[in-house]
């Protein structure tokens, strides 16, 4: 992906219209930390559990996104030695965090950028450093070599989809077979919406693309889980985005081919009432969930895993829209209220917070736990950091 996630995602958001908040809360904040979580899963009818046991289950349910943007940007001064250190350093920080899930996306794009010439060092010291931590991965198979791309741009789809047999499935193919011991969840297409994915006719060509990644997984891991990609935006449009896949599929599949419904939950995406006011993030965040399990219910889909596959609320004011909220440690305060939040009642559900580190293509927007400079220099750990720890680590 030559352009940052957050990047094209700024360029894409629409005007934000006030959406009428027509539901309560369905839990009641009543403590941050493990107290707080302790309380939500009784909520959910569970029995009061020992506190341990509480942080093994999130530490199975919430996760954090691991941003690979800068390792590839400074592939060529820094050197393949340092690209290593660096990757080791962003899931050392997750194996102190606790945390046992991250996901990372690396594109056809960014393995073979020459055709049949494939670079593999960047993905095996991901998948290494992950073992090494104890973390499992979510792998976004994204991007398309400008070389087998029909618009020439990474962004658009492989030349030859129409072939089942074709250069995207072989692909596809080789990259699980290569790390089917270590990865077992592959989600096809962050934002799919954004990319290229219609045709000159205007015709949507996604669910053809995920077809074919998904046969070529599965055909090769036959215990790999398949993760629908999320579309952008706020969770209405994600809603639609998926309703009309499920829909498609129905009238052409036996079965649908994923195994997992996917969503993004973004504090930037929060609607304001008007120019300037606050809205309460506690209660977007629960009316976007309830949205959630209404859809899946509707679509006869109440028994797929859902997860959230990025979450995250800004550490500065400026990209904060909610005065309860305000500063690190209102960011804090949303890790430890209201992250977990999202897994009641859902045992299956993960949650990932979108990033562990800053975005350097989106610095108004600091949504990770840890900063970082334009030179890669990792920053010391925000209270965020230190609010997930305390939920997870024992």
């Amino acid at each position: 992906m030559s352009e940052s996630r957050s990047a094209r995602r700024k360029r894409a958001r629409m005007t934000r219209t006030q959406i009428a908040l027509t539901s309560t809360l369905i839990w009641v904040v009543c403590g941050g930390g493990a107290w707080g979580l302790w309380y939500y899963l009784r909520q959910a009818g569970n029995a009061a559990p020992d506190a341990q046991v509480v942080k093994a289950q999130l530490r199975e349910q919430l996760g954090v996104g691991v941003e690979l943007s800068t390792v590839f940007a400074m592939s060529t001064d820094k050197g393949l030695e340092w690209q290593k250190q660096q990757i080791n350093k962003k899931f050392g920080l997750l194996g102190r965090l606790g945390v046992h899930w991250s996901r990372v996306c690396i594109g056809w794009d960014r393995i073979e950028r020459e055709r049949d010439k494939p670079s593999w060092d960047i993905a095996d010291a991901v998948v290494s450093a992950a073992r090494e931590h104890g973390v499992n991965l979510l792998w976004v198979i994204d991007g398309v070599p400008v070389w087998a791309s029909d618009s020439g741009r990474t962004s658009g789809l492989p030349k030859d989809l129409a072939d089942e047999k074709g250069r995207y499935p072989q692909f596809v193919m080789k990259l699980v077979e290569r790390y089917k011991a270590d990865v077992h969840h592959w989600e096809i297409g962050c934002e799919p919406d954004l990319d290229e994915v219609r045709d000159s006719q205007g015709a949507l060509k996604y669910p053809q693309l995920l077809d074919r990644a998904s046969a070529a997984i599965i055909s090769t891991d036959p215990k790999a889980k398949v993760v629908l990609g999320s579309s952008s935006g706020r969770i209405v449009r994600q809603i639609k985005w998926t309703r009309d896949l499920v829909q498609q599929y129905r009238n052409t599949l036996a079965k649908l081919p994923f195994h997992v419904a996917n969503f993004q939950l973004h504090g930037a995406d929060l609607n304001v009432a008007a120019e300037g006011s606050r809205s309460a993030f506690e209660q977007y965040v629960q009316i976007n969930k309830q949205q959630i399990d209404e859809a899946m219910r509707e679509l006869q889909l109440a028994d797929m895993p859902v997860w959230i596959t990025e979450f995250n609320y800004a550490a500065n004011r400026s990209a904060q829209l909610d005065a309860k909220y305000e500063g690190e440690d209102g960011q804090a305060q949303v890790v430890s209220k209201l992250f977990a939040s999202l897994v009641v009642g859902h045992p299956e559900r993960k949650v990932f917070w979108a990033d562990l580190l800053d975005d350097l293509n989106a610095q108004d927007t600091l949504t990770g736990f840890v900063p970082i400079s334009a030179d890669g220099k990792i920053g010391e750990p925000r209270p965020a950091y230190q609010a997930l720890q305390t939920l997870l680590a024992d």
